[in-house]
């Protein structure tokens, strides 16, 4: 295990060019790369078996939830899906782990839905990341500020690390609906990577409030931001203070 550690890892090629056939010895790289050009990987692409875990793509993680969720046991809406890619990001150890945690006392055969992954995964069902974006869509301003104020109130994390890369995701689709005006729907789900239209239509209805220009706008916003709540050019200011100067600064553009 953590072989990536291994000061003198390359020192292993003369065992793995003539390994004890009795052992069975399983090496794990973790967070690196094995350099296949070097003289102990390559003789252990010949001699052994070289399995490469390559990280998923956005796009792949519902899917994944979905068929690990049935390796659980259970079943799972695809609307559930994207919800827990959205919430836990797509770190597979972190997914399995909640995931596991969830089917502990459920029947199986139980088919999880929205409600289930956010009553599981300990998420307010009404102040939340996906109600604030909601609220931002329809430039509902007044619960907008509710909800964010919320969420900073109950977080014990530093929340703007969370919310300002889900908000450039959300409005990163609101600007692909933008770019493909007059696609079919088919289409726009593939762009958008979903598997359903259940959230279509509030994408939709966000590329009405906010135009490609001020898209822009906000996109530059959430670069500023994000940087100043990683401590960059931060006055000491609170991620409670930056977020709500964000969201003005979203619903004004």
């Amino acid at each position: 295990r953590e072989a990536q550690e291994m000061r003198d890892f390359a020192g292993m090629a003369p065992y793995f060019d003539k390994p004890v056939p009795s052992t069975i010895l399983v090496i794990a790289f973790k967070h690196k790369k094995l350099d296949g050009r070097t003289a102990a990987a390559k003789s252990l692409a010949q001699h052994a078996v070289v399995f490469e875990s390559k990280k998923l793509y956005d796009n792949q993680v519902p899917d994944w939830i979905t068929t690990y969720t049935e390796s659980l046991g259970l079943t799972i809406t695809p609307e559930a899906a994207q919800v827990a890619f959205e919430l836990l990001g797509n770190q597979i150890s972190t997914i399995t782990n909640e995931l596991q945690k969830l089917a502990i006392g459920l029947e199986k055969g139980t088919r999880l839905e929205i409600k289930d992954i956010q009553d599981g995964i300990g998420i307010s069902r009404e102040y939340n990341v996906f109600e604030l974006q909601k609220a931002i869509s329809f430039r509902q301003r007044e619960r907008s500020y509710t909800i964010l104020h919320h969420m900073v109130r109950d977080s014990q994390d530093k929340v703007a690390l969370a919310v300002i890369p889900s908000l450039g995701a959300y409005f990163s689709k609101v600007y692909t609906v933008h770019l493909l005006h007059g696609a079919t729907e088919n289409d726009l789900l593939a762009a958008l990577g979903l598997k359903t239209a259940f959230f279509l239509k509030e994408y939709r209805q966000a590329a009405k409030m906010y135009q490609p220009q001020q898209l822009e706008q906000i996109f530059g916003l959430l670069h500023d931001y994000d940087l100043r709540a990683k401590g960059l050019g931060n006055d000491n200011t609170t991620d409670g203070e930056l977020l709500r100067e964000l969201l003005h600064g979203i619903l004004a553009a």
